[in-house]
């Protein structure tokens, strides 16, 4: 198996992304808190679907911008934090889950 370097639970996830897939894609849903270590590299994580979400990215499951508005890329791309607020919103990070899960889904 491949050393990512992370962790090894991590390193798993990411060499098996495909068999984890499906789990990580329901989990995109959901605004449980979660305790992340704070040394996590360059990702704000506030609750479950967060980390699910970041992990689909690095495992290339998912692009960054699947199901995101066109709004929102723009903005994103001018360098603002659009996203962050987008998805905290809740009927926007249902809209999104439900886009991912038709998208991606079995």
């Amino acid at each position: 198996m491949g050393q990512h370097g992370f962790d090894p639970y991590y390193d798993r996830i990411m060499v098996h992304i495909a068999a984890y897939k499906q789990c990580l894609l329901e989990m995109a849903g959901s605004t449980e808190s979660t305790h992340i270590a704070p040394s996590y590299p360059g990702v704000r994580i506030r609750n479950k679907g967060d980390l699910a979400h970041i992990l689909l990215l690095d495992g290339r499951a998912i692009a960054w911008n699947d199901c995101v508005p066109e709004h929102v890329i723009e903005q994103e791309k001018r360098g603002k934090i659009a996203f962050d607020r987008w998805i905290e919103k809740p009927d926007s990070r249902r809209q999104w889950h439900r886009c991912l899960l038709r998208k991606h889904g079995r």
